[in-house]
């Protein structure tokens, strides 16, 4: 049993490097002694970043909510991906997963001298928020590969709720990837199909293993109508204001239903009223070994 690493003087310095085929897929991780586990955080951000820097890499210091994880033992990271449309970036997180497990100590070219390309974890996990959310969720269920899939997919804001009264803000990777601006004009069954809560009726689950943790509150009041999406309605813990408040909430009940009905292993993480600072609360239960 490893003990609780600490850090009186501060994290470790960040190890930077690119994770992908892609000089836009850099990463930078900060190492827990012995740790064969690593937390990845996928920032969200629409696929509008200009470049790395917008994805907070240049920093020395891992966020909050990294740091708690690096305190109690495990090994976090960022990273930054492509935001092109073509091929779709959420294809390339497989190769983060499968560089994440890989030996640097292996000797794949048979030159008789190890790689040194991998960081050798046994567990890998993906943190995504927003649009990386979405990017964690399509390696969870849509990759074939085990080796290129995680064994755990956490999301803390996801962007992709099934009904399309809710996709007038610019939330579907689909429409912003193809370039589609005029989301009243689009086919509504098209608009249902391209939400990540139809992937699981769309891709077959074939004894997949990866467990999934949707963060998110279950008792948010959300309604589908214009002008409360402009006014707000006042509730005992702050304004309800759309489409804010549906992007953590509505998004994932409805993935959590979707998946449970095709056999996936998801667990709803509730952050109504749970404590003090419920996301962390919540995030510290589905990170947990």
């Amino acid at each position: 049993m490893c003990a609780t690493p600490s850090f009186a003087q501060g994290p470790p310095a960040p190890v930077r490097g690119q994770w992908g085929q892609s000089v836009a897929e850099l990463f930078a991780l900060w190492e827990a002694p012995s740790s064969d586990r690593i937390v990845w955080f996928l920032p969200g951000g629409g696929w509008q970043q200009s470049g790395p820097q917008d994805f907070g890499l240049s920093s020395d210091t891992p966020t909050p909510f990294l740091a708690d994880i690096l305190a109690s033992g495990t090994t976090v990271g960022t990273i930054s991906y492509r935001t092109s449309a073509f091929p779709l970036p959420e294809f390339s997180i497989g190769d983060l997963v499968a560089f994440s497990r890989r030996d640097p100590n292996s000797d794949a070219d048979g030159d008789g001298q190890a790689d040194g390309i991998g960081l050798g974890k046994k567990e890998v996990i993906l943190v995504g928020r927003s649009a990386g959310a979405y990017m964690a969720l399509f390696n969870g269920i849509v990759e074939s590969d085990p080796l290129r899939r995680a064994d755990r997919v956490v999301t803390l804001q996801l962007p992709a709720p099934m009904w399309t009264l809710y996709d007038r803000f610019e939330s579907n990777p689909v429409f912003l990837h193809f370039g589609s601006i005029v989301v009243g004009a689009i086919d509504p069954l098209m608009l249902s199909l391209s939400s990540s809560a139809a992937w699981p009726f769309l891709v077959r689950n074939l004894g997949n293993q990866t467990e999934f943790f949707l963060i998110g509150s279950s008792k948010a009041l959300e309604f589908p109508v214009p002008t409360l999406m402009d006014l707000g309605v006042p509730l005992p813990w702050g304004s309800l204001r759309l489409p804010e408040d549906i992007h953590p909430s509505t998004a994932p009940a409805l993935q959590d239903v979707a998946m449970r009905l095709k056999g996936y292993r998801v667990q709803f993480v509730e952050t109504f009223l749970t404590g003090r600072d419920p996301m962390t609360e919540a995030l510290t239960r589905a990170i947990a070994p």
